[in-house]
């Protein structure tokens, strides 16, 4: 694919501060949403809310040399700017290992949504159909572009937000404040700062904003956009967390797959509006559906930029793999049943991601400058 036309396609999909900020949210609250995996964390008791509201300085810090690469390199992205500073050959080698780190999450987060479309609400449907059903819609979403999928979100993220504010306050009646109680009373500050860590590792949307930064409007948003939806989604996040907590208590919220959505079933809704959880289960699955479309989307334009072909050419075999993978994880043993290992390998395959690779990259970079100068 030529520079030319990489520039046209950028040009052609431009995104706004708003757009980019509602996007990273949401990415964001359906990973805390779907299972709740943070109920898990350490000290993975009634102050885990402590341990979430903890991560917030270490996902900032933790995203400190992916957004200096972006700042430095904002016409570019990652895979664009570690290939500018490592050389082609080497660039290429760690693109390919991004692109498999991106195929990575997108078959995760559809073999979560899947497991739980499909134990919760259509238990009677295959998976293929199910799986089949939310990617196409995510390929047509995907091929409309970064610009469509942003104006998208714009409309109905808002909407996901409101419908769980309202869901929040409708559930008061079942709130047992008790459940939080004693703050701090069997905890230790190292479990509450290791499991602050652990969740600080989880979020992976650091590498989705340097993706996204060629895009931006004025690039000079990057840093006010990160922070505002960090502080933001894990705020959000953190309030599912305590309404969970203090309706089904920490024990039985950490143990079951869905504690947001069991919480939900247990609100008594008054005649005048009955049929709301519809309404929110509809919000939910877009937002899945949104997140799922992004992240096959920036799969694409990672495989695009290694291969030199254009991104939308990739959307539809992308998706066909994922469908596979989705299938074959399914038959072989659900994705939330490997906790332990699947936690595992996340977290190493963020730190390396998150951490590692960019820090080595601005040694290259400031050692190369150095040297540069000097000549």
């Amino acid at each position: 694919m030529s520079n030319v036309n990489e520039r046209i396609i950028k040009e052609r999909n431009k995104i706004y501060y708003n757009q980019t900020l509602l996007l990273l949210i949401n990415f964001r609250v359906m990973l805390g949403l779907n299972n709740l995996p943070i109920l898990r964390v350490p000290p993975a008791n009634q102050d885990v809310w402590i341990a979430l509201l903890l991560s917030i300085p270490y996902i900032l810090i933790f995203s400190l040399p992916l957004l200096f690469l972006s700042n430095k390199f904002n016409n570019f992205n990652l895979i664009e700017i570690i290939e500018k500073i490592m050389g082609r050959i080497l660039g290429k080698i760690v693109g390919i290992y991004y692109f498999l780190v991106f195929l990575y999450y997108l078959v995760i987060f559809s073999s979560t949504f899947v497991e739980i479309l499909d134990n919760a609400l259509f238990r009677e449907t295959p998976t293929w159909a199910t799986a089949s059903l939310f990617l196409i819609t995510s390929i047509h979403i995907a091929h409309k572009g970064l610009r469509n999928l942003a104006r998208l979100g714009e409309v109905l993220i808002p909407l996901i937000l409101v419908s769980l504010f309202v869901f929040v306050i409708l559930g008061y009646d079942n709130y047992q404040f008790a459940n939080l109680f004693p703050i701090l009373g069997n905890s230790t500050f190292k479990d509450i700062n290791r499991g602050a860590i652990d969740i600080s590792l989880r979020f992976v949307d650091a590498i989705i904003a340097t993706m996204l930064t060629p895009y931006l409007v004025n690039k000079k948003d990057l840093n006010k956009v990160y922070i505002r939806s960090t502080i933001y989604s894990l705020l959000t996040i953190t309030l599912i967390t305590i309404t969970t907590l203090t309706t089904l208590g920490p024990e039985f919220a950490k143990r079951i797959n869905f504690p947001f959505l069991t919480y939900t079933r247990l609100i008594n809704f008054q005649p005048a509006i009955q049929g709301f959880e519809s309404v929110y289960i509809v919000f939910w699955i877009i937002g899945n559906i949104i997140r799922i479309a992004g992240y096959l989307y920036i799969s694409s334009v990672s495989l695009g930029q290694i291969t030199g072909i254009r991104n939308d050419r990739f959307i539809l075999p992308l998706a066909i793999l994922t469908l596979i993978a989705v299938q074959l994880i399914k038959d072989t043993r659900p994705v939330l049943g490997l906790r332990g290992p699947f936690n595992q390998i996340t977290l190493i395959i963020s730190f390396i991601s998150i951490l590692v690779i960019p820090i080595i990259v601005i040694i290259v970079y400031l050692f190369r400058r150095k040297f540069k100068e000097r000549g």
